[in-house]
């Protein structure tokens, strides 16, 4: 199934928890606060697993700073 925007991403990765699967989502770019901020919820609410791919160090920096 192709997905062509956030909703539609959201809603497939909703239906896809409550059948009690966690779908893996990698994310480019990822070294923004909010990206780190938006996965990390998902995860904690049982939506799904995630990827950041990117600046590795900024990820970790941004993560550290999230936790803090």
């Amino acid at each position: 199934m192709a997905i062509h925007s956030a909703d539609e991403l959201i809603a497939q990765a909703v239906a896809t928890a409550q059948q009690g699967k966690r779908p893996v989502v990698a994310v480019a770019a990822a070294q923004d606060g909010d990206v780190i901020e938006a996965v990390v919820e998902a995860h904690a609410e049982g939506f799904l697993d995630g990827i950041l791919v990117g600046d590795a160090d900024r990820i970790k920096a941004l993560a550290d700073e999230k936790q803090a």
